[in-house]
This record gives C-alpha cells, sequence and structure tokens, in this order.
C-alpha cells in the first residue's frame, strides 16, 4: 500500500509555508518538523510523552499552528518533532478527510 500525501499549509506569527505532508491514519497527532516550527514562530506550550513507532517513549514539544487544506484553515495542536505529518482526524476537521 503507498503512501498518502497532501499538500498542507502551517501558519505560525511569523508566517507561512506549504508543504507536503504524509498523512497517517494511526498517527495520534499532527507534527510539525522542528526547523519549520522555528521558521514560523510555533512556540510549545508544553510537553508531552509519547511512544514512538519504534516502541520508544520520548517527551515531545507541543504547541499550536493554523493549518490550511483547500482553502479551509483550523487551529490545531502540533506536536514539534522531526518530519511534517497529518493525522487523518485533521484532515476531517478540515473538511478534507
Amino acid at each position: 500500500m503507498g503512501e498518502t500525501i497532501v499538500k498542507l499549509t502551517f501558519r505560525g506569527p511569523r508566517g507561512s509555508r506549504t508543504v507536503r505532508a504524509k498523512v497517517d491514519t494511526g498517527a495520534p497527532n499532527t507534527v510539525v518538523d522542528r526547523s519549520l516550527a522555528s521558521e514560523l514562530g510555533i512556540e510549545p506550550t508544553d510537553n508531552q510523552e509519547v511512544m514512538l513507532a519504534n516502541g520508544k517513549t520520548e517527551s515531545v514539544e507541543v504547541g499550536s499552528a493554523e493549518i490550511e487544506v483547500s482553502g479551509v484553515t483550523r487551529t490545531v495542536p502540533v506536536f514539534i518533532y522531526d518530519s511534517n505529518l497529518v493525522r487523518l482526524t485533521t484532515l476531517e476537521a478540515l473538511g478534507s478527510g
């Protein structure tokens, strides 16, 4: 089975950037790459312990960002980590799921 990729725009206090992100139907959280979060001014407001796909537990910073898909924008919590990944429920909230 192939990967599903979606084009979306992350918006933060210092600007916006359109990126291609993997859609992960099993992901519990939407993730923004650390360098992109820093560029856009998406600041962490919390940390949360998460279990990674490899079974390891890690503390990950959490913030919020506006995400736009197909002209619809919502503010959602985002985990600041090492990739751009969108969970299916985020797309559903944007009417794109």
